[in-house]
């Protein structure tokens, strides 16, 4: 499976012991006469080295952001404050179907008049929602996905198309309404503020230390390649 990144000492520590048992085993299979795996081998050394950088990245990020300031943050959000805002958030009631053609049949009866609960009472296979007479309560837009925007379309009392969950799953919503999207103070912001500034800090000190190692060592490092690059074991 692909690596996993480390997120603290004791991963790191199990990661390491894992790389050491693999290599007991790549030792026996040598005494066993089975031919040594150059590409294993790299594996090895690339995913040790992969993790090594993790935990440091880790340990940078911790860094940088103990040293943030409140004023730093302010002077973040104030370089453009539409950034940070609130989605609009929907109001949705939904009937859960097993089939593409009841989901038909229901969505016909929603237009035509019948009352929304009672279908949902009705037909709905999800049981949670039987009970909560299938409101959904007030959601992010995002919370629906790639089906959200056409979603927030909808007006109050509108009813959507049928959405395909997945195979054995079809969805039919009615809007009850929505709220729309807003800008968000500075206090409300300030958590995405912290996120996107520690993460600008942390990008600039890691191409600085780069800077620093390639004179350090007259080496030449491929940035593209260390971007791309994607270990698995």
């Amino acid at each position: 499976g692909q690596v996993n990144a480390v997120r603290d000492r004791k991963s790191f520590r199990d990661v390491v012991l894992g790389l050491a048992y693999r290599q007991h085993l790549m030792e026996l299979a040598a005494q066993a006469g089975v031919p040594e795996q150059p590409d294993v081998r790299d594996s090895i050394r690339e995913t040790w080295l992969h993790n090594l950088e993790s935990l440091a990245m880790e340990q940078l990020r911790t860094q940088v952001q103990a040293e943030v300031t409140p004023a730093e943050l302010y002077e973040e959000y104030s370089r453009d404050p539409s950034l940070y805002h609130e989605p609009v958030q929907l109001d949705l009631q939904r009937v859960v179907l097993a089939d593409r053609k009841t989901a038909e049949t229901v969505r016909e009866l929603a237009l035509a008049g019948e009352d929304f609960t009672r279908l949902v009472r009705t037909y709905s296979r999800n049981a949670e929602d039987v009970l909560l007479d299938g409101r959904l309560g007030v959601q992010s837009v995002r919370a629906y996905g790639m089906n959200g925007p056409a979603l927030a379309q909808l007006p109050t009392g509108g009813i959507s198309e049928v959405v395909t969950y997945h195979q054995a799953e079809y969805h039919v919503y009615k809007s009850l309404g929505q709220i729309e999207d807003r800008a968000l103070t500075f206090q409300e912001a300030k958590e995405q503020v912290e996120e996107i500034l520690v993460r600008k800090r942390v990008r600039d000190l890691r191409a600085e230390t780069l800077e620093a190692v390639k004179k350090r060592h007259n080496a030449y490092i491929d940035l593209r390649r260390l971007e791309e690059i994607e270990l698995r074991i």
